[in-house]
């Protein structure tokens, strides 16, 4: 098993504990980029240029671990756009 097939299997399990960094690889290995913030604000936009997808999610402050509830939304959407 590869580490992006490991990394998804881990994702779509809706970890509790999921790092913010493995959030943004695993949305990376699916096409999308993380877009140009301005500001301190913790909400960020990832897009997808294949798919024209854009989703909104929110950067995590400390610690550094992603909300449950962010990545069901994240994953939701994947799956609606066709990217998962």
């Amino acid at each position: 098993m590869s580490k992006k097939e490991k990394l998804t299997e881990r994702v779509l399990s809706i970890p509790n504990d999921l790092k913010w960094s493995e959030f943004t690889t695993f949305m990376g290995h699916y096409g999308y980029v993380v877009l140009d913030k301005k500001g301190g604000s913790s909400h960020c936009k990832f897009y997808n240029i294949d798919s024209d997808t854009l989703i909104n999610s929110c950067k995590p402050h400390n610690p550094k671990i992603v909300q449950r509830h962010i990545i069901e939304q994240t994953v939701d959407k994947l799956k609606e756009s066709g990217d998962l």
